[in-house]
């Protein structure tokens, strides 16, 4: 079961925080931020690790209107677009304060990245 920061608050949250993962996945996906990959373990885990770094981003409490004026400066072509996507997405999450809970938002995000990335047929 994938954690839901909210999860006290019942299965709506579940189910938002469910759709959030899908949608970062299908982010990256459609991107092809991964296309490079000799596999789809890799190609997965890449995806997997960018959808935690933005997490971890978010959790740092950077402003959105920042990182994606860096994402903006730093990247060409598609990337920008999938990259502010998945900020757009990890920002709809809530900050936390404790380190743990920080971690487990990141973890937790990265791990539905990964399956839902894996269930996606070739």
């Amino acid at each position: 079961m994938l954690y839901a920061p909210n999860s006290h608050e019942g299965s709506k949250d579940m189910t938002k925080f469910s759709l959030m993962i899908q949608t970062a996945a299908a982010a990256l996906l459609l991107s092809g931020g991964a296309a490079l990959a000799d596999s789809k373990v890799e190609e997965c885990t890449s995806m997997a690790e960018m959808a935690k770094s933005a997490m971890e981003v978010r959790q740092s409490g950077a402003d959105l209107p920042t990182v994606v004026g860096a994402i903006s400066q730093h990247l060409d072509g598609e990337e920008p677009n999938m990259a502010i996507e998945l900020m757009t997405i990890t920002y709809s999450q809530p900050l936390f304060s404790s380190d743990r809970a920080k971690e487990r938002a990141a973890n937790e995000l990265s791990s539905g990245v990964f399956l839902v990335c894996m269930e996606e047929e070739e």
